[in-house]
Parts: structure tokens; C-alpha cells; sequence
């Protein structure tokens, strides 16, 4: 049996009718938005698709329509719900009649929109993110780094005509202190579809100089909540946590936590909450250095003072031994002088006596022939005398030498020196352990301080 041919039209028609039969009222349906655009009329065109979650390829795709006066109420109030802007590349749930056109086939006439929805499909998203990064065992890893204690040299990823930047620079160069920093700038952007790749692409480009940098700063100047969503991403993110140099995020939104904010090492609200960061570290540091002089300049002060006082305390107690072992030095080389001129007047007297004795004779035989041999002898005397006496001045004179280095050696303050210590017990220098008593106070003087001691207990030697 021949099957019943249709003309094009009815075929057409006959589906419309089917269509119309089978989804006569408005219905739900959810897919992504893979392209939209806004006609001059006001009219919003959309392609929306159903991709595979595996493969991510699309399996399903149809035209849907929002016209104008539809479209004035349902962009604000989307927008105004989910801070997202209506784009490609976000899953909505629209309330839709099916339509079927002759000409232009199968759409979709879109009625309202289900922000909670979008709003919940992107939690999703950010939460399977998180999860996913979790799951690779990565998502704490930059986080534990350790920020230098003096980050000066600083890779910004950024825009460099965003004000956020701007506001980041300025930060860093007018800080209070006159602190220097070094900041290397590495576009991107930093809002938009491509916004996630060209921070990861920038990322990439500091790893290549990885040794340069002490932390890395993802900055930018607020702007639309949508665009958040970049920084949500799974690619960015898993760069984030896995840069091997400490990463501080500031992308400008106070309300919003984006995933790049919780695998960072450090994140901020805004870029100049980030600089703020860095001049906070260095007068942190510069305020510890100074306490630590302070406290350091006050020691040593403290010091100084203390053992000056210990020296004067100990020439106080040493000068009147000096004084007193001086003074008996002096009174034994005047003694010691005093009887080598005693001694060389009683020779010189001694010797002139005769001397004396011998002119007498001389004259006795001055008219023999014992004259002659005489003279001689007596000049010879002469010499002799006068040979002896210096003589024995010079060996006088070296004893005398001898002696005072003796004195000189056994001076206290040489003593000391030499590593000895002297005992004084009641202003008096103790000479044997007979001087001392049992619980007698004692005062030991050495060449860099006192030590003050009672006797416990005394041994004597009794082979001395």
C-alpha cells in the first residue's frame, strides 16, 4: 500500500498542528545560552544548546526569541536577581511556547526566566570546582606556602590600564616609609569569556621567571559580578593552587569569595587591600628592627654602666694596696741606696786613710832608694783604687736594678694581670689561711671584677 504524500506545506503544517496538539500551554526548558544578540528593534535572538556532560558536545539545539517588550522587563530583572549579566556560555530555565513557522521551522517564543536557576547552576558549578580540586589533592597547596619576610620583588597580573592597577601602584610607591618595590607587570584580561585563559597564559609567563619573584598579585578593579565567573573556572583555579610562588588575589568585589580567592595563598577584597598587605610587612619588620635597637641600645648602656661601676668599685679597693706596696718600695730602694753610699764613702775613707799611710812612708823614704819602687807602686794602687770603686758602684747599681724589677713584678696590678687573684679580708691582704676564721667575709680581687665569699671551710698544709 502506497503511503500518502505530502506537499511540503502540508508537512509543515501538519507538524505545527502536532506540535500545537502535543504543547498547547507554556512550558519550562533549560539549556545553555550559546549565542545571543540584540537586534536594533530591541528584539534578543538566542541559540540555545544541551551539551553532553561527558564529551561536552552539543546534542541538542534550537532558536528561541525574546521580543522587545518582553525583553525590557526580563533583562533587568535577571540581571538585578543573579548579578549576571544574560551571555553566552550560562545555563538558564526559560518559560517558552513552541512555535513552528512554515518558512522558518522550529523556535522557541520565550516568555519569562528562572533566575534562581542560573543562580543555582552556577553554585553548582563552583561547588564541583572546588570539590573537583580537592579530590587532585591540590587545593591547599599554595595556600601553605610561605610568603618571604621581605616580598619586594612582585609579579602583578592585570590589565594595564585598569584603575585597580593604577590604585596598586600608587599604593606601593607613596607608602609612608619610602619603602621600594620591585613590580614587574604581566597583562591579561581580566573580565570576559577569554578572561580565565589569558590570566592562566600570563601565570604561565611568571613561571618562566619564577626566580625572580617573591609573590605574584591577580589583581583588578571591580566590575560586573558576572564576571566573577572567569575566576570560578577549574582551568584558572588549578593554576592558582599549583604555582609554585605565593599568589595574592585582589579582584575587587567585597561581597564575593571566588575559588582563585580560596587556593591563593592570600586574598583581598581590592588591589590596594593587596598593597596595603605588602607595605604592612615591611613596617612590620622595620618596626621590629627598631624595638630590637632599642632594647639592644638600652643593654648596653646598661652594661657599660654596670661594669664601670665594678672597675671604679675595684680601684677604690685596690689603690690604697697599690699605694701602700708603692710607698714600700720607694722606702726600700732609698734605703738600699742609702747604704750603697754609706758603703762606698767607708771604702773611699778607708782607702785615703791608706792612702795616707802610704805618703807618710813615701816621705819616710823619700831619700832612699826605696822611693823609686814605691812611686810606682803607689800609682799603681791608684789605678786599682779607682778601677774598684767603679766596680763596685756598677754591680751596686745593677742589684739596685735587679731590685726594683723585683718590686715592679711583684706590683698587685701586675699581678692581676697575669691571672692571679688577691684576698683582702678587713682592707688587709691575706698572706696564710691562719689569718682566716670560719664564716669570715672575704673579697677576692681578680683583673676583671670582685668576688665577695665567706669561708666555708680551711685546709691548712702543714708541710709549710
Amino acid at each position: 500500500m502506497q503511503s500518502k504524500t505530502f506537499s511540503l506545506l502540508e508537512l509543515t503544517s501538519e507538524v505545527k498542528e502536532t506540535l500545537s496538539r502535543s504543547f498547547p500551554q507554556t512550558l519550562w526548558v533549560k539549556g545553555e545560552i550559546n549565542e545571543i544578540r540584540q537586534s536594533v528593534s530591541g528584539h534578543c535572538y538566542i541559540e540555545l544548546v544541551e551539551k553532553d556532560e561527558a564529551t561536552d558536545n552539543i546534542v541538542a539545539k534550537a532558536r528561541a526569541t525574546i521580543w522587545a517588550y518582553i525583553f525590557r522587563m526580563l533583562k533587568p530583572y535577571f540581571e538585578m536577581s543573579t548579578g549576571q549579566q544574560l551571555e553566552s556560555g550560562i545555563s538558564v530555565m526559560l518559560a517558552v511556547n513552541i512555535e513552528f513557522h512554515n518558512v522558518y521551522g522550529f523556535s522557541l517564543d520565550v516568555k519569562d526566566i528562572d533566575p534562581a536557576y542560573t543562580l543555582g547552576d552556577i553554585e553548582k558549578k563552583r561547588l564541583e570546582t572546588i570539590k573537583k580540586l580537592e579530590e587532585d589533592g591540590v587545593f591547599d597547596m599554595n595556600r601553605k606556602l610561605q610568603i618571604p619576610d621581605l616580598p619586594k620583588h612582585i609579579a602583578v597580573i592585570s590589565s594595564s590600564t585598569a584603575a585597580g592597577y593604577q590604585d596598586f601602584l600608587h599604593q606601593l610607591e607613596n607608602n609612608e616609609k619610602k619603602f621600594v618595590f620591585n613590580v614587574k607587570l604581566f597583562p591579561a584580561l581580566m573580565q570576559g569569556n577569554n578572561a580565565a585563559d589569558s590570566v592562566v597564559e600570563a601565570l604561565e609567563s611568571v613561571y618562566e621567571r619564577q626566580h625572580e619573584f617573591d609573590v605574584v598579585a591577580i589583581i583588578r578593579g571591580g566590575g560586573a559580578t558576572s564576571d566573577l565567573n572567569a575566576y570560578n573556572s577549574y582551568h584558572l583555579a588549578s593554576h592558582i593552587a599549583q604555582f609554585p610562588v605565593p599568589v595574592l588575589t585582589g579582584i575587587g568585589h567585597e561581597r564575593d569569595t571566588t575559588v582563585a580567592d580560596m587556593v591563593a595563598c592570600r586574598s583581598f577584597k581590592t588591589p590596594t587591600a593587596v598593597s596595603a598587605f605588602l607595605v604592612d610587612i615591611f613596617a612590620g619588620v622595620d618596626n621590629y628592627i627598631f624595638e630590637i635597637s632599642e632594647k639592644l641600645a638600652g643593654r648596653v648602656t646598661s652594661m657599660v654602666s654596670h661594669h664601670k661601676n665594678q672597675i671604679d668599685g675595684i680601684n677604690q679597693r685596690i689603690a690604697p694596696v697599690l699605694r701602700f706596696a708603692r710607698e714600700r718600695a720607694f722606702r726600700e730602694s732609698a734605703n738600699l741606696q742609702e747604704r750603697i753610699d754609706d758603703a762606698a764613702k767607708a771604702y773611699i775613707k778607708n782607702k785615703k786613710q791608706r792612702f795616707g799611710f802610704a805618703v807618710s812612708q813615701f816621705s819616710y823614704l823619700s831619700m832612699s832608694s826605696y822611693i823609686k819602687p814605691e812611686r810606682v807602686r803607689l800609682e799603681n794602687l791608684g789605678d786599682s783604687l779607682y778601677k774598684r770603686v767603679i766596680y763596685y758602684r756598677k754591680r751596686l747599681h745593677e742589684r739596685l736594678l735587679v731590685v726594683e724589677n723585683n718590686i715592679s713584678l711583684s706590683d698587685p696590678a701586675n699581678l692581676l694581670k697575669k691571672g692571679y687573684a688577691m684576698v683582702i679580708q678587713d682592707q688587709r691582704v691575706v698572706k696564710s689561711v691562719k689569718a682566716l676564721k670560719m664564716n669570715d667575709n672575704m673579697e677576692t680581687i681578680m683583673k676583671d671584677g670582685r668576688i665577695l665569699s665567706r669561708v666555708k671551710e680551711i685546709f691548712p698544709d702543714n708541710n709549710k
